[in-house]
Parts: structure tokens; sequence; C-alpha cells
């Protein structure tokens, strides 16, 4: 007889759930309090230090003078423009650059356009609204930035603008990368004297480089046909790209190779400000210069944290999803198989996946099949996957079409609506997990559309587990159940 005990907190929607599993399973509730980086007493006061004291590049006040034309691209999850915008405009007057001279733009990518709510963190009753705008928390840009910048909206030199990756007059073509990356780029921001990003070093990241932070810019404000390039099939299902070291990252690769053809084709250099909030959303650390220079001291921030130590890999995992993912509410197959298995946590691990192969991954999520209005083309992209024998590889052939659909394309830039390309990319994203494990939606509502991107629908938990043990023949797979996941932060696991 299999020992059982109940964990509690298991995320579903707006309300968490229960789980029975073995006695031997791990329950991961949280990093140890010992382990969670020191906050700064005044993180305005390090960026100043960090902006006194760049890495790899001269100091602001060096590279700038009265008439400079000035671009300022920060991040919009996780960033710290918040804190570090008021800082780096301080060292821009001091060194003569008036505010007309500037302009401000959210990397956005292939998300929707912002609008002034969205950047002050307000949120709106759509859903990508609510999640650019982390629903009511941290601005994106400090608010009396955007007070003095927003009046002057899309002008251009100065205020606060959105990218538009499909926009040709826009962009400016740069060449290609060593790694042979399409790299073209917001004409405005590369033309500009000084192209300074505000991004932020966060963890986890296993898809997209293995940690965020610097070269952000190479995914902001890129075309879509230059994110195309590094978000394709071949590059994200590549081994390198699915585990979360950022030393060893393919994808990670690709960036440096962009950034370094961006400041290759313009003869500057991208001037990064990265910081690293600690799990409670804390600043920690900031440095300032060139990415290579200051990424590894932000790496080592990150490690210190985040790692969490297993004594082995597991069997199953078992974790929840609340009312919104990523990309979308959890009403939509898509968005929680791609951000709340995929991405988050099943590739976030460090020397061996901590989840082995042909293992079984239990996501508990409402699954409705609702898709918002933001995200306009992932049904037709799941039928195409369907069409194609749930293959991601096969929609490479159908991505020129999307790249150019004016309807989709109108959407984009003028409806707040992704590019119509992105579902693609979370499809691709997606494939690995498919191809190596088992995904089980618990408490489905909609069985068709669990079904529908591959996962295996159950009615509740233990329908699940019970599914689970007999997807691997055992009555005790050792598991790893995490209650509470969403709620306290990503970590990277490394398995013994």
């Amino acid at each position: 007889m299999v020992e059982m005990k109940k964990v509690h907190g298991i995320e579903y929607g707006h309300t968490s759930l229960t789980v029975s599993v073995p006695e031997s399973a791990i329950v991961f509730d949280g990093i140890p309090k010992e382990q969670v980086a020191r906050e700064l007493p005044d993180p305005a006061e390090a960026v100043r230090k960090a902006l006194e004291n760049p890495l790899g590049m001269d100091r602001i006040a060096d590279l700038v003078h009265k008439g400079s034309k000035v671009a300022v691209g920060f991040h919009t999850h996780q960033g710290h423009g918040a804190v570090s915008a008021p800082v780096v405009l301080e060292e821009l007057h001091k060194a003569g650059v008036e505010d007309e001279d500037i302009f401000w733009m959210p990397g956005l990518g292939c998300y929707p356009k912002m609008g002034r709510r969205d950047i002050l963190g307000a949120g709106h009753d759509d859903p990508w609204a609510a999640h650019a705008g982390h629903d009511g928390a941290a601005p994106m840009l400090a608010p009396e930035i955007v007070d003095r910048f927003w009046p002057q909206g899309t002008v251009y030199p100065r205020g606060i603008r959105n990218p538009d990756c499909s926009d040709p007059e826009q962009l400016k073509f740069l060449g290609y990368s060593r790694l042979g990356d399409y790299v073209e780029y917001n004409k405005a921001y590369v033309e500009s004297d000084l192209m300074i990003f505000l991004g932020g070093c966060f963890a986890p990241l296993g898809t997209y480089g293995g940690y965020g932070g610097s070269s952000g810019v190479t995914v902001g404000l890129g075309s879509a046909k230059a994110m195309g390039s590094t978000h394709t099939y071949s590059v994200i299902n590549d081994p390198r790209s699915t585990q979360c070291s950022p030393r060893d990252n393919l994808y990670r690769d690709h960036k440096h190779a962009i950034q370094d053809k961006i400041e290759e084709a313009t003869g500057k250099q991208i001037f990064n400000v990265d910081g690293f909030g600690n799990i409670n959303s804390k600043w920690t650390i900031f440095r300032a210069g060139h990415y290579r220079e200051i990424q590894e001291p932000m790496w080592r921030a990150v490690d210190k944290e985040r790692i969490v130590n297993l004594p082995s890999q597991v069997d199953v995992v078992v974790a929840g999803c609340g009312p919104m993912t990523t990309y979308d509410w959890a009403s939509n197959p898509l968005a929680v198989l791609a951000s709340q298995v995929a991405s988050h946590p099943l590739k976030d691990y460090v020397g061996k996946p901590f989840l082995r192969k042909g293992g079984v991954f239990i996501i508990a999520a409402t699954c409705g099949g609702a898709i918002s209005e933001a995200r306009q083309t992932d049904a037709e992209v799941i039928r195409l996957f369907n069409r194609e024998g749930q293959d991601a590889a096969n929609l490479v052939d159908y991505e020129d079409e999307y790249y150019n659909r004016p309807d989709a394309i109108f959407k984009y830039r003028h409806g707040r609506c992704f590019h119509p390309t992105h579902p693609f990319w979370l499809i691709y994203n997606a494939q690995w997990a498919l191809d190596n494990y088992t995904v089980i939606c618990a408490g489905a509502q909609s069985p068709e559309a669990a079904r529908s991107v591959g996962m295996v629908p159950a009615k509740d938990l233990d329908s699940a587990w019970a599914k689970a043990t007999e997807v691997l023949g055992e009555r005790e797979p050792l598991a790893l159940v995490m209650p509470n996941r969403t709620r306290r932060g990503g970590v990277v696991f490394k398995a013994a």
C-alpha cells in the first residue's frame, strides 16, 4: 500500500486545489529565506553609481552632448524603468541633451501596442493590458517621465512611442548576423546618436536565452521577420535552447550575434542598464555598460538566489495555473501549454532536465477554450497545428502568409492585438515538451481544447495522477509538487 499525503495550494484559476501524492513526493513551496538576495536600500542611488562606473563603455556624459539624439528602450516585463529612467534622464540633462532630443520606446517585440495607462501599470479590462500593466503594480516608466513625455505621443524625436514590427518605414535592415539572423531593427532607435536600453535580468527564461537582461533590444525592437529568425523552430527546439544556463544557450548566442551586428552596422555601442529583482520583486543589483561586460555579474546574482538543488530527476511534476498566463487568460490552451508548461517551469533547469525524459507533467488549468481578441490568430494556428498532425515543424511553411496578412497586420498595428505570427512561436516552444513528456491538463473545462494542443485532459487532479501512474507503469513515481507556483516567482532547478 502506497502511503499518500495531501498537498494544498495547487493554483487553479481564481481558486486552489488539493492533490494526493505519495509520501516520497518533493514539495517545493519557495526558496529558503536565507537564499533571497538582499534588497538595495536605495535603488536609485545604485543606478546612479552604475552609470558613474559603466563596464566596457564610457560614461553617458562622454557619449553625448547638446544636440545629440538619444533613444531609450525599456523592458516591459520586470523592467526597472520606474527606478532607472529618472536617473538616466538626469545624466542626459547633465550632458546637455534636451528633452526634445530624447524619445522612449517599450521593447514590445510582437506584443500589442501600449497606451499611457499600460505604461503606468494601471491595467485595462482586456487580458493583455492587465498583464502588461502588472494589474496595478509598479509602472514600466516612472510616472514623472510619462507625464513629461507622453503629451508628444508618437511625435519623433521627442516622446514615448510604440515600435512597429511590421511597418517598413519604421524599420532598417542592417544585414545578417554571423549566425545568419535577419537583422532589421527600429530605424529611429538605431539611427540615434546614443542607444540606451533599460533591461532586467531575471529568472527563469530558459527558452529565450536562460535569464533575461542585457541585449533585450534584440527581441524588443526588431521587425517581426527579425524576431522570427531567432524564434524559429530549429533554434527554439535545439537542446542548447531548452535549458536555463545563459552561458551555454543557443538562443542567447543568437541574441549576442544580433547585438554585435547592430553595433557593427551602426558604428555605435548600445548602452545597457540592467537590474536584478529578487523573488520578492525588490531590486538587488544594477550594472551599466556594454552587454558583454555586465552579464556575468548579473548572472551570478541570479544563480545565487534562484538555483534550487534537487536530489534527483523526478518522474512527475504537479503544478497549477492561476487565472492568467504570460500570454492570455488560462482558458486559452496554447497559452497554458506554452507558458505554464513548456517555458515555466519545464525548461527552467541547469545541467539535466529535472523531469526525466518520458515523464509526466500535470498542469491544473481551467482551459475552457476561450481565446481573447488580442490573440487574434491563435485559433487559426491551432487548427493548422492539428491539420499537420500536431507536428510544429510542419508549420514553418505557413509563416510567410502570417507575416503578410493585411487584416491581421492592421489589427496588430491599430487594434491592440499580438502580431499574427506570435502563436507559431508558442507552438514551436511547446513542441519540445510534447515530444519528450506526457502533459496532462487537470480540470480542463474543455477536453477538446486541451487535446487541440497535444495535452491529455483529466477531470481533476486525482484523475490526472491516476493517468500519470498508468503512463509510467509505476504505483509510486517520484513527484515534484509545486504549490503556489506563480505567486512565489520562478526558480531554476538543478537535479543531481
